[in-house]
């Protein structure tokens, strides 16, 4: 409940900051727009929900948050790191795709069906209430979000860091939550 919605939320607002600061200025509309959109449909579907998106609605934001975000000139910064600025920014959805791919990999179990290995659905099974994972992961895509502006702002040397720094919190997270039983 909420989840989908409300890391498409903070990921279209970060991608809206990172339009107005490489001037793209009608990419930001667009993509504040798309945020405005999310956030009113996030309030129906925020945890006790009372309207769902489903798969369909999940997949669109992420096929036009991905399409719109290559779409952005990430040139004017010259920095070759500002191209992994989309990336960071879809962190959360990556590593969350990435994660579900490798656990049965892991587990030996090949007959890709529907899983139960995406890391909300692994903190609620440690005991966690919905309310308090869907924060969390917000909380988890927000840190990616400040992330990726600061690799714009900063110099080379501190965004090998804050690449590292992020790394360094995937692979931690992704060995605490490989045993939890969902």
């Amino acid at each position: 409940d909420g989840l989908a919605a409300g890391i498409a939320f903070i990921c279209c607002l970060t991608f809206s900051i990172v339009s107005v600061l490489t001037g793209n200025g009608s990419l930001a509309m667009i993509f504040a727009l798309l945020a405005g959109s999310v956030l009113g449909f996030l309030k129906y579907n925020f945890p006790i929900a009372k309207v769902y998106m489903g798969n369909a609605g999940s997949h669109f934001l992420g096929f036009v948050l991905s399409t719109l975000s290559i779409m952005i000139s990430y040139a004017p910064f010259e920095k070759k790191i500002a191209l992994f600025v989309p990336l960071v920014i879809l962190g959360v959805p990556i590593f969350d795709t990435l994660f579900v791919m490798w656990m049965p990999i892991l587990k030996r179990q090949y007959d890709w069906a529907k899983s139960d290995d995406h890391l909300a659905l692994r903190l609620i099974a440690r005991g966690h209430a919905k309310r308090k994972t869907v924060i969390c992961m917000f909380l988890f895509a927000f840190i990616f979000s400040v992330c990726a502006v600061a690799l714009l702002e900063t110099s080379a040397p501190q965004c090998y860091i804050y690449l590292l720094a992020l790394m360094t919190l995937c692979f931690v997270l992704a060995h605490r939550m490989r045993n939890v039983v969902s």
